[in-house]
This record gives C-alpha cells, structure tokens and sequence, in this order.
C-alpha cells in the first residue's frame, strides 16, 4: 500500500521488519519542520485459539520483548451487521532521543472466520479515517516456542514540535569531542560540576569540568572549545595554550568577556573577547585551601577562597563569589569583599557577615542586582533535618529566607536542588535534581513544575513528557529559552518558551509521606548519652557505659552485643547479662596487633562476625580489615586494605563482603577476592539472612534502593528509589540492614534520622525517627535483631545504643 502522507499519522505497511534510521536530531532552540518517528507494529495470534490476539510494537532498532505481548481483548463492540467484532489497545512506545509515543491499534475480526483480520491505526487522539481499515495478514512468521504467529506493519507517528530539545551532548557519553550536536562529547564529573551562562547572541558557554576546558555551543548546535583543553594548571596566555583547573562555572559580561570559576585551586579567571586568558583573582598558588578561616578578602592578587562553586555576573559589572558558607564579591576595580555569611555555619538571616548559611550550591543575580542562593541546611529545625532553601540578599547585603522546604520523604517539594536563575518577572527557576525535574518558584513561594515527567531519561519531547537525569545548572538565553545541563553532565538541553513564557507545563512530583508503626517502645540499651567520660564502665550496667561514637554493631554466636567504638578505638562487648567490657583495644590509636589487651584500633568503624565466632573490624581511616580470633589475639587481614569500602558482611561459608562505590567485593576464605556485583551505583550498607541471601542498599540519583541477590546469583530490586512504595524514601545513605526471622528488612537511615521497616506484603512503614528516644539530633546507624526480636539500633551521635520493642499487634 502506498504511504498516505497526513499531518497526524503516517501509515506504511511492510512485508518484514526492517531498520528504520534513527529519529532525526532536533534543531537547536525549536528551528526546522516538525519531526516524524517511524513506529513498528507487531500483531500476534494464537495457533491454537485464533481468538487470542496479542500488540506488539517497538522503534526502530529496539526490542519486542520490550513493550512484550500486549493483551487484546476484541470486546470493544461490533460491526452494524454484527459479522465483525473489535478490540483496541493503546501504547506508549519508548524512542531512543524522544519521549515515549502513543499509538492505538484496533483490530477486526470476522466471527465466523476467525483468521480474518483487519486492522487500523492511529496516533493517540487522531482520527481512524486518516488510515480506515484493511485486511491484514499475519504471514510473515510464525513463533512455534510462543505458540503464536504474527504479522507486522510500520507507521510513521508525527512527533509533537518539542518543547525540550538536546543542544549538544549525547546522554551518559564521556568525552572530550567537539563536534555538532549529539557528536560532540563533554566530561564533567562529578554530575554537578558542569557550569553554564549565555552570550548576548545565544550561544550556550560551557564549563566543562573534567576536560579543563570552556566550550562554546553556537545557536546551531556546533560546539567547540573556546580555551583550555591542555591539562589542568593555572597557565595564563593565548586561550589555545591556557590551562584551567577543574572549571566550576562561567559567567558571560555584556561585552563577551567569560569568567571562569576555578574549583580545584580556587582562583577566578577571565578569557576576554579576543581569546586572552588571565588571572583576576586569587593569591596564585595550586595550594588548594582546606580551612575556611584562611578566607581573605583584599586586593583581587592577595585573596584567597574557600570551596568557590559557582559565580554570577551583576549589572553593575560586579562578579559574585558563592563558598560554601559565604558570598564574596569581586568589583571592577580588583577588590575582594565579603557580602554575606562567612566560616561559621548555620542558619541565620541579617545583614552581611552576621548571616549564617549551611551549604550553598548555586547563585543568580537580578537585573535590579538583588543575588538570590540556593542551599542546603541542617541548622534550621534543631533536628538535623536537611531543608532545601532559597534566600535573597538585597543591594544592602540584607539576607532573607524567600523559601524553606524539607526533603521530600518528609513532604518537601526540591529533592537535592542543583541549581537556579531567576527570570525578568522575579519567578526563580530551580533544577530540581533528585526529581528530574525543572520546577518554577513563584514570588508568592508557590512551586509548579516546568518541564519533566519525573522519570529518568533522556528523551526530548513535550514540557510534561521530556525526561531529564540529575538536571544541574541553569541559564536563561536572550529569547526567553532555559538552558540546562542534563545527564550527569553529559548533555546540554534547552526549554523552550510558550507564547506565555516559561509556566507550568508537567504535574509536580510529589513523593507520599510514610506511615508509623504503632505500638514502638524506644529506652536506651547501652551507653550514657555523654560522649565525655573516655572509656569508662568496663565490668557494670551497659547503660551506665562511655561510648564515643558509636558505630557498627553485631551480635556473636552466643548473643553478645560487639560494639565499635569509634573515638575509644575499642571493640566493647556487651554480654546477654548486660554488663559491658572491652574485648579488644581501647590502648589509644594505632595499628598494632597482638593480644588485644595490647593491640591498637584506628576508629574501629564496623564489625561483623562469622559462625565460629572470628570477629571482623573494619576502620574508618585507612578502610582496614582486622581480624580477632576466639582467643582474642587480632591480625591484620592480608589483602584486605582496599578503598572506598563502607562496610563488611560475612556469609554463611566464613567468606567476606564489602561493599563500596561500584559493587561489592567477596574475599573467600582462602583469600582470594572477587566481585560479586559489579556495576551498580555505591554501596553503603548490606547483610546476610539465614538463607545466604546479601540485601544491599544502592545510591542511585540521590536516593537507596534495596537490593537482593539470591544464593543462586539471581539480582533483584526489593524497594525501588525512584517509583512505587519507596520512591525517595531511602536516603542515599543507609547504613544498616538486619534480616528478621520473619523476613521483614529493618533499615538503619542517618540521612533522614530514621529506622524503617519493609515487612512481607511490601509496605514500608516509619519504626522511628528523632522524635522518639527524646532526641532531636540523633542520627540510627547500625541496626540487628537479638534473638528475642527487639531491635538494637546505635546511634553516632548521641553515643548510645537504643532498644526499639514493636507491640505484636504492629505485625512484627
């Protein structure tokens, strides 16, 4: 059949599926004619019941199994003569650089004849004219394994003009590639680092962190590198031979003069319009500054900077300097001054230095020269709850809270923020990271979303179905577009304005807020609550007990509590009695072994013990693995000192496990190490049920998902971090895991100062927070589960170990 060409649809058949070429690439800034997609279809029919009809349908280059065999069930009604009967189906198709496409699909069938088929098509919302209906035939192979045969056609959806466009970049991709468009690469690690302004004509000036270089994307879509590029250092001179250290940011003057923000060694840097690089701030030296008390504001050539991330040029020529705790400013005439905040942290609105900030992430100026900074806190409530906020420091230096909102799991609206720019109508635009969202701050503190379905991804599309993935920072172009660094720092992206502007155009992501468990006893177990008595206690009451830090926690063979006492450098042990006593170190830090009335700890971090009572601590400092035998005598593990591990587990066959950035590590034995998950995001807590199962916990976009892997090697996700029951409601920090004997999985969570409980049936419930145990800043740490099912949990910062008892009718 020839194609029929329509704005809406357009419809091919064809006799065998065939590569279709990719979907063409966006115009930069919404240029050129409307794109179309081509759509394969797939219609199945039972060998042995020719009235099970199934859909299929995937983009070009994709899987069928990835939609899979969609059920069609032909009760949608009948013909006038009633010699025909129908069923219709929509589906959402996902595109490899577009937000998934609908299409339905209606298919006839002769009464009497069954084999007969008809079939038509449509893009959501069209019309079934456009195409009408003709005879199918579903000749074209036959799946004997599946029992089905099946028939394909190919239409060609035409794609809505997107409202979220791909400038430069392509998703996921590292690299250091000028080029156009999807061709061309960028590196900036970490997903944050990559800085973003607009040149009076609009094109997009990129600092790319990794690459030591500051890219141009011209309004075309070619990018190219403006200066550096050359390794990293603090060169000055021609931009083809500068060098740059870790550019953090970039802010574009009126004149096209570019300032770069300079993370590794914290200097400013200018490339004027004729490609010059030069020095304008910061006392010279590649020293990176690790104290914020050696700040120094002066002469531009004498400062010295702490942590400067991000920068933002005022109307009046004045460059803005955003710390980690402070504002600085640079004026014109090279003078480095404090405008708000300084080293001391806090949460505090006033005039200038006497304002107390947490941890800035972003700055933006006003045409009227008003600054407005993003930030994370944990001073605000006295709880040691993290908030997300927005403050604004007037001309005066007058800094005040515009907007304050806590995590999502606790019903706030930004979930780890990234970025910001404020708009000419004073509404503020905020890369709402953790989301994928871009969401819009009204001056009357109201928050709609901008663009972003929520979900991970990379498609471009519409404002409520492009997807976004760790959005970081922002930049308003001359025509009103938003630019956005997307994808981990990969990809550059841009909104694209309505006749309205930039207004609400997707749903809020909201995440639900848990329920409690009734019936929770909290009463302290073990250690005094004062971290100042040293290690003291040794031979009474566990509860009358000094602790400074406590950490891991597990129980022995025989039931005993081990303890690892952080600022003690001790291992203590509670027996089944109650009573406390040192098993092992407490002699002052070091790393000598030997009996361990004698040996030395280095800030004993976690412990874990195996079936025939071996003892396993790992240290915080140096992640080494030391090992006390039944006799008390402790050993260095061979092989055992490796990085970036955060916690041990053992298995029931005495092997180890550690998990760390990108898996887990297995060291058998007889001390060889292999890796049992690989892959994956970091790692932060894990533990072994009776069944030789490992529950692990996963960083994945700033939020847990728990994880299982079978005894048989089988992968698995438990609670998902960004959908269903557990969307954002893990921290990206969990650092205990206990397996009950009922098979409910307790977390220990200190980003969000909680303990929860996934029982059986899959509900997540809140067993307790700051709240209960009297203690507005306790932060759980590890958690088990003593024979007699009441839950031990310890608790960093308030030195104890707490004993949380859960009433049998709460269903433990």
């Amino acid at each position: 059949m020839t194609a029929i060409s329509t704005r809406g649809l357009l419809i091919a058949l064809i006799a065998t599926a065939v590569g279709l070429g990719a979907l063409a690439s966006a115009q930069p800034y919404g240029s050129g004619e409307p794109n179309t997609t081509p759509i394969e279809l797939r219609v199945w029919q039972s060998l042995d019941d020719p009235t099970d009809i199934a859909i299929g349908a995937r983009a070009p280059g994709g899987a069928w199994g990835e939609l899979g065999m969609v059920c069609l069930r032909l009760d949608d009604g009948f013909t006038a003569g009633g010699h025909y009967r129908y069923g219709q189906t929509a589906l959402e198709v996902p595109l490899m650089d577009f937000a998934p496409v609908g299409v339905e699909v209606r298919v006839w069938q002769a009464i009497n004849v069954p084999h007969v088929i008809y079939v038509s098509a449509r893009g959501v919302g069209g019309s079934w004219d456009l195409l009408g209906t003709f005879r199918f035939r579903l000749d074209h192979g036959v799946r004997p394994d599946l029992g089905y045969r099946f028939g394909d056609m190919r239409i060609e959806v035409e794609l809505p003009e997107p409202q979220v466009i791909t400038l430069a970049g392509s998703a996921g991709e590292r690299g250091y590639v000028d080029g156009v468009g999807r061709d061309a690469r960028f590196r900036s690690t970490p997903p944050g680092a990559m800085g973003l302004d607009v040149d009076a004509e609009g094109n997009v000036i990129v600092a790319d962190y990794s690459n030591d270089a500051i890219r141009r994307i011209a309004r075309d879509g070619t990018v190219t590198t403006i200066a550096g590029g050359n390794g990293s250092g603090l060169r000055d001179g021609p931009a083809d031979v500068a060098q740059f250290a870790g550019p953090t940011d970039v802010a574009v003057a009126p004149d096209g003069t570019i300032y770069v923000a300079q993370a590794r060694n914290d200097h400013i840097r200018k490339i004027t319009p004729d490609g010059v690089v030069t020095t304008v701030a910061g006392n010279g030296s590649l020293e990176v500054n690790l104290d914020p008390a050696r700040a120094r504001d002066g002469p531009a050539g004498e400062a010295i900077f702490f942590q400067m991330k991000a920068i933002a040029l005022g109307p009046d020529g004045d460059l803005y300097i955003l710390e980690n705790s402070r504002i600085r400013r640079l004026s014109p005439s090279g003078w480095v001054s404090t405008v708000a905040g300084g080293p001391r942290v806090g949460f505090v609105d006033g005039r200038g230095p006497s304002a107390r900030f947490g941890s800035l992430t972003d700055i933006a100026v006003d045409a009227r020269g008003a600054l407005y900074v993003l930030e994370s806190n944990i001073w605000v409530s006295g709880r040691a709850d993290w908030y997300e906020i927005v403050r604004k420091i007037d001309a005066n230096g007058v800094v005040r809270t515009l907007f304050r909102d806590p995590l999502p799991h606790a019903g706030g609206r930004l979930a780890y923020p990234e970025a910001l720019t404020v708009g000419p109508g004073g509404d503020i635009y905020i890369s709402n990271t953790a989301h994928n969202q871009i969401v819009r701050l009204t001056p009357a503190g109201e928050v709609h979303a901008v663009a972003g379905s929520g979900e991970v991804g990379s498609g471009d599309g519409q404002y409520g179905t492009a997807e976004f993935s760790r959005p970081g920072a922002l930049a308003l172009a001359p025509d009103g577009a938003l630019i956005v660094a997307d994808q981990e720092g990969t990809v550059v992206r841009a909104i694209l304005p309505g006749p309205d502007g930039l207004r609400t155009g997707a749903q809020l992501v909201e995440v639900g807020v848990l329920p409690r468990l009734e019936g929770v006893r909290v009463t302290r177990f073990a250690g005094s609550g004062s971290s100042l008595g040293g290690l003291r206690g040794d031979g009474g009451p566990a509860d009358k007990a000094y602790f400074r830090g406590v950490r891991g926690i597990a129980l022995d063979p025989a039931g005993n509590v081990l303890v690892a006492d952080d600022g003690n450098h001790a291992v203590r042990r509670i027996s089944t009695d109650g009573t406390i006593s040192t098993l092992a170190g407490g002699n002052g830090e070091g790393v000598r072994d030997g009996p361990r009335d004698l040996a030395q700890f280095t800030r004993p971090l976690r412990v874990a013990v195996d079936a025939e009572g071996v003892i396993y601590v790992l240290e915080d400092a140096y992640r080494r693995v030391r090992r006390i035998a039944p006799d008390g005598t402790v050993s260095t593990l061979a092989g055992a000192q490796m990085t970036n591990i955060r916690s041990i587990a053992t298995e029931p066959d005495g092997s180890l496990l550690f998990p760390r950035a990108g898996g887990i590590l297995r060291r058998a034995p007889d001390g060889s190490i292999s890796t049992l998950v690989a892959g994956s995001g970091a790692v932060s807590a894990i533990a072994v049920d009776g069944e030789g199962s490992v529950f692990y916990t996963v960083d994945e976009h700033f939020a847990g998902t728990l994880k299982v892997l079978s005894p048989t090697g089988e992968a698995s996700t438990v609670l998902d971090a960004w959908s269903g029951t557990g969307r954002a409601q893990l921290s990206p920090s969990v650092t205990g895991i206990a397996i009950a004997p009922d098979g409910s999985v307790y977390l220990a969570d200190p980003g969000f100062g909680r303990v929860l409980r996934l029982d059986r049936s899959g509900a997540l419930a809140i067993v307790a927070d700051r709240a209960f145990a009297g203690s507005q800043r306790g932060s759980p740490n590890s958690i088990v589960v003593p024979p007699e099912g009441d839950l031990l949990v310890s608790d960093a910062w308030q030195h104890v170990i707490w004993k949380i008892t859960i009433d049998e009718d709460a269903g433990r």
